[in-house]
């Protein structure tokens, strides 16, 4: 067996309840990955696999970012060249608090974030949190930040999901990430 990406879950608790949730994250879900259980997988799975990519996402990993860290730091201490990320930048609502988030993930390895900004996000997080939280990434010289965006049909469809997913790009081109 040669794994080459191995993906955690880290939670199914999310500030928001979007429709279009695979893993049906909710603020009602509470289930969280024990970082001694992912830690195991992770030394296990390297053991006998030339793991080249990790992610970690949700519900929102950010939710629990001292368990987050903890986990990319032993992803980073096994070699694992890419470690990333999908959160949905709730976390940007305070610049600052950001900032500081966004070095330590940073040092503890993460190199790659994916920030879901769409219509359906846009119901529970207002775009100056994910924006932020961008900026902050950017800042603490994340190497690739991009938005994650779910769309219906396409970005350039008529349904109204799609028409306010584009409007929510435009707003965030300035920034200067796709």
């Amino acid at each position: 067996m040669n794994l080459q990406r191995l993906e955690f879950t880290l939670t199914t608790k999310c500030n928001s309840q979007c429709i279009h949730c695979q893993a049906n994250a909710s603020p009602l879900r509470n289930e969280v990955m024990d970082v001694k259980d992912a830690h195991n997988y992770l030394t296990q799975t390297t053991a006998v696999s030339n793991i080249e990519s990790f992610m970690v996402f949700g519900g929102e990993p950010m939710l629990y970012p001292e368990r987050a860290i903890v986990i990319f730091k032993k992803a980073y201490q096994l070699r694992i060249p890419k470690i990333d990320m999908i959160t949905n930048g709730i976390w940007g609502k305070d610049r600052e608090k950001a900032e500081e988030l966004a070095k330590k993930l940073k040092a503890a390895g993460l190199k790659y974030v994916n920030i879901s900004v769409d219509a359906f996000h846009a119901e529970y997080i207002p775009l100056e949190y994910p924006k932020n939280a961008a900026l902050a990434l950017l800042k603490a010289g994340i190497e690739d930040v991009k938005w994650n965006v779910a769309v219906v049909e396409s970005i350039d469809a008529e349904n109204e999901y799609d028409k306010k997913t584009k409007q929510i790009l435009k707003k965030l081109e300035p920034i200067g990430i796709d």
